[in-house]
């Protein structure tokens, strides 16, 4: 399209060449113009989301992983006494699950709330679109359910008399 701004130029020209001719563009670039403003603010907000992520999905690691070892004597005792790896696995995945779906359903009502104030940063969309938030409550889920694998794996791994012997 761009390729046709000079025929178009000289055309105009042809028929009255009086007329000044300044600033010949497409609609295209002149869209790209008007929206380069909000695109980089999008952008940016998108960047601070995807850290925002990274941090949360860090610190549900973290603290899984404190947790497991300030209870490493308690799995101990649990596997002592007859529990399975399956068990303690299953104990520590569900502690960090929780934990993962009471920060969404915060985060959700957090977002829900606020989205009047970034309703003039969208286009064509709703504030509140129900498809944006499952989407982003099953990724942060998931990515929840991964950063707590380590540490359950951990915890199942723990041996029952090793822990006894350091407690």
């Amino acid at each position: 399209m761009e390729g046709l701004i000079p025929a178009v130029r000289g055309q105009l020209q042809s028929v009255d060449a009086s007329v000044p001719l300044t600033q010949i563009s497409t609609v295209r670039s002149r869209l790209s113009e008007r929206l380069s403003g909000r695109r980089f603010q999008l952008q940016a907000l998108g960047l601070f989301a995807a850290i925002a992520l990274v941090l949360a999905a860090a610190g549900l690691y973290a603290l899984l992983a404190y947790q497991v070892t300030i209870r490493t004597r308690e799995m101990g005792i649990r596997s002592a006494l007859g529990a399975d790896r399956r068990s303690i696995l299953t104990m520590v995945l569900g502690h960090g699950v929780r934990l993962a779906v009471a920060g969404v359903l915060a985060g959700v009502v957090i977002a829900a709330s606020g989205a009047r104030l970034l309703q003039s940063l969208l286009y064509n969309t709703p504030a509140i679109d129900v498809w944006s938030y499952a989407g982003a409550s099953i990724g942060m889920l998931l990515i929840a359910g991964i950063a707590a694998c380590v540490p359950a794996f951990r915890a199942a791994q723990v041996n029952p008399m090793t822990a006894l012997r350091e407690g």
